[in-house]
């Protein structure tokens, strides 16, 4: 299995097409990324899902493929998206509902075609991919089902927070452009707690 895929959405200077947003922002410019897979004999070639599925789905999904369990010790936030990836007929998200964020915090919570952000504008990306028209004056209903997702995700944290992994010693394997030295090497993550 060969997979292509990138962290989140293009940096300055770099397009997101129709898409509203770039790198570390929460509209799906800033979180809509390619993703190819390839594998000869079990996906077939020239099959496409829309179905919503995130990186850290995959170590759920690799897990399940090669019969490996998953640690009990803590909470793993992906899922499996093994029917999506292997291009099965009728293969649904896992996910019916995302949580995204944006510098560290609650930014929109997206379920099916709805997207509502936490200052209360309401998207269909199904028709408004650019996440354009604010329709949430047309959808009261939609934004109150998904305001209180945003309220029990946010109490769900407050409860059940865990802190960032981060391994020590760690460095990136290209430096930060325009980062002369070894600080050019420092994680984002880590940056400023030197």
């Amino acid at each position: 299995m060969v997979l292509f895929t990138s962290d989140n959405g293009p940096a300055r200077g770099l397009s997101a097409g129709p898409l509203r947003g770039r790198k570390g922002s929460a509209f799906e410019g800033g979180q809509r990324v390619p993703a190819i897979l390839w594998w000869p004999g079990m996906i077939p070639a020239g099959t496409t899902s829309d179905e919503l599925s995130t990186s850290m789905d995959l170590h759920p999904t690799f897990a399940e493929m090669a019969g490996a369990s998953l640690p009990k010790d803590r909470v793993i936030d992906g899922k499996s998206i093994k029917p999506i990836l292997l291009g099965e007929e009728y293969a649904y998200s896992p996910h019916d509902r995302f949580f995204y964020q944006q510098k560290g915090e609650l930014a929109a919570v997206r379920s099916g075609d709805w997207k509502l952000f936490r200052d209360g504008k309401l998207y269909n990306l199904k028709h408004d991919i650019g996440e354009k028209e604010d329709i949430s004056d047309y959808n009261p209903d939609i934004s109150m089902i998904l305001h209180s997702m945003m309220k029990g995700f946010v109490a769900d944290l407050k409860e059940n927070s865990r802190p960032v992994g981060i391994a020590s010693g760690a460095r990136t394997l290209l430096p930060r452009p325009g980062v002369q030295g070894e600080d050019g090497y420092i994680p984002t993550l880590q940056l400023g707690k030197k």
